[in-house]
């Protein structure tokens, strides 16, 4: 029986740079059953169509063309993402405690952005402007989240599925908005303060902070503070020290290379030709990958992120 049906078995296997036959060896599916599925003569059973969605990585339901492409990004899409960064921004507070919590969580991922960001005008400054204003303003300063597809996919999963959890999207837009200064406003001193002591100074405010819910009275209370005081004076004193034998250039380049690892797997996230190319080199030095995706950006009339340039700067200058 002939099998009407918009299925992505094709899509996927030429995106991904498979012929029929790696798809025999890869999955042990016959290349002409494989052939049969794609050109909807048969349909595979419930079981192929799963073993087949965790081969590709994706749901049994986007394989079979029922649910859309969530990795495109729409007029829809920023529409939904903006409007919801403004609203969680500017909510004074909410009944439900995962939004109200994801609100405070967004705020300050927000407000530590633009503390070195340099927003013109400062985002104190929209509050008062109408929502359409309000997410130009978003879009202008936040687009670099839709470089990320698995957050564009967020987002148009939370604009698809009507019972979605907004609480949770702005969580995870929190986490990527936190990241995503890190990366591009981290110090090569701020680095050496990371690799001096990781995460202990967050341990001990913890610790410090649950201490407090345990004081019997002002005196306990004095002495948690004053313990906490020399641990940060002690902890001060130890980094300054340190200071002394940083070598900044080292550092500088640390952190250029975490930038380029960064911007080369969102590149490949989108680029499905890229991550083939990326993927059949041996080598994994970044010396040799950074040419590779500035030549193929170029040939593709692809904008070439600032990190790969400045390496390439840089790299020159060594020579």
């Amino acid at each position: 029986m002939l099998v009407k049906n918009n299925n992505r078995l094709k899509e996927l296997r030429v995106n991904r740079g498979y012929t029929l036959d790696d798809i025999e060896s890869k999955t042990g599916i016959k290349r002409g059953t494989y052939s049969n599925y794609e050109n909807h003569n048969t349909e595979p059973k419930l079981e192929t169509w799963q073993k087949l969605a965790d081969f590709f990585g994706v749901s049994v339901s986007y394989l079979q063309g029922i649910e859309p492409d969530f990795s495109v990004i729409t007029s829809k899409t920023k529409k939904v993402l903006f409007s919801l960064l403004s609203e969680f921004y500017f909510a004074d507070s909410y009944d439900d405690s995962l939004k109200n919590g994801a609100s405070k969580r967004l705020k300050s991922a927000i407000n530590e952005y633009s503390k070195y960001a340099d927003f013109v005008p400062s985002i104190d400054e929209i509050k008062l402007k109408n929502s359409e204003q309000k997410n130009k303003y978003f879009e202008k300063y936040f687009s670099f989240l839709l470089n990320d597809t698995r957050t564009v996919e967020k987002v148009n999963r939370y604009s698809y599925q009507s019972n979605s959890k907004a609480g949770r999207l702005i969580y995870a837009l929190s986490s990527k908005i936190q990241a995503h200064t890190l990366q591009e406003f981290q110090t090569a001193l701020g680095l050496s303060i990371e690799k001096s002591i990781g995460s202990e100074l967050l341990n001990r405010f913890t610790a410090f902070e649950r201490n407090l819910l345990f004081c019997k009275d002002s005196k306990s209370m004095r002495n948690q503070f004053d313990e906490y005081i020399h641990y940060l004076n002690k902890t001060r004193d130890m980094l300054n020290n340190s200071l002394e034998k940083v070598d900044v250039n080292e550092l500088s380049n640390e952190l250029l290379n975490r930038r380029i690892y960064l911007a080369i797997s969102n590149l490949v996230q989108h680029d499905d030709d890229l991550y083939n190319k990326l993927s059949k080199m041996e080598s994994r030095e970044l010396f040799e990958w950074v040419p590779i995706v500035k030549e193929y950006l170029v040939q593709k009339n692809k904008p070439v992120p600032k990190e790969i340039n400045e390496y390439l700067e840089q790299y020159k200058n060594k020579k």
